[in-house]
């Protein structure tokens, strides 16, 4: 087995999500991982975004979502 991976970042456009691929046996696999600021941007962005990602195994998340109270 022979895994070839690639870190893309035309897939999402914002600093705070990094995607990686990976293929196996010519399928393509995705992990993304996305981190929240205190704006929570990376949020807001993928609220507002479509894309169409098959294949994705896992996505990883640090939520930095403070309650105001």
């Amino acid at each position: 087995m022979i895994l070839c991976f690639s870190f893309e970042k035309d897939i999402f456009n914002h600093k705070n999500i990094n995607s990686i691929l990976f293929f196996n046996q010519d399928i393509m696999y995705f992990i993304i991982n996305v981190y929240s600021d205190n704006q929570q941007s990376a949020l807001k962005y993928l609220k507002d975004t479509k894309v169409n990602l098959n294949n994705v195994l896992i996505i990883t998340v640090d939520f930095n979502i403070r309650d105001n109270n």
